[in-house]
């Protein structure tokens, strides 16, 4: 496949990356403090709820922050245009090398595209939201704050996930930007004459 949609492919593989990275530096920290620290005062269970509660914040915090960047690649691998108008054929805007809907597409979209559309795109709002219902009873409480107050902490108890709609609303604002782009594009063209038609 092209270079831009390896980039893409390799752009999105980023936020999984990172977030192994986390889980596995806070547990090579859990290691060091366990076994290798000679003045380590906290028993194994206060360390053991340190490494979790860091490298939680260190996953959420990843995510949230690569999740608009991750969305555009995805959105960039599913955003095709009729380049010449009548012709059938769709190309991808990002890289009109690419044309859409061939199997060597398809199997990107299948293979990078699905994946991070259902796991990062609209998995992480979801999944957040659902970490914050879950919680809602105890939302004032110290751990709670320390662990997700980032995602709450700046509304009212009533409104909790708004952090959450903000998210969706980011990645409904470019869906419809993309499709905006893709629509004015494949407008039959104002013009009567052919050499006017393809400025």
């Amino acid at each position: 496949m092209r270079v831009a949609v390896r980039c893409s492919f390799s752009y999105i593989l980023v936020a999984p990356t990172m977030v192994l990275g986390a889980a596995l530096f806070w547990f090579i920290v859990y290691l060091y403090r366990r076994f290798f620290r000679r003045s380590e005062r906290r028993t194994v269970p206060e360390l053991k709820r340190i490494g979790v509660t860091n490298a939680t914040v260190t996953i959420i915090v990843t995510l949230f922050l690569l999740h608009p960047s991750v969305t555009e690649k995805v959105l960039e691998l599913t955003t095709c245009l009729e380049i010449i108008p009548g012709s059938g054929r769709r190309f991808l805007q990002a890289n009109p090398d690419v044309e859409c809907q061939t199997p060597e597409h398809t199997a990107w979209l299948l293979a990078a595209g699905l994946p991070a559309f259902v796991f990062i795109v609209a998995g992480v709002p979801v999944a957040a939201f659902l970490l914050l219902r879950s919680l809602y009873g105890s939302l004032n409480e110290r751990f709670v704050k320390e662990k997700y107050g980032f995602l709450f902490l700046g509304y009212t108890r009533e409104n909790y996930y708004w952090e959450i709609v903000i998210v969706a609303r980011k990645v409904g604002l470019s869906l419809s930007c993309l499709r905006v782009v893709g629509l004015l594009t494949t407008f039959p063209r104002a013009f009567t004459a052919a050499r006017l038609r393809s400025l």
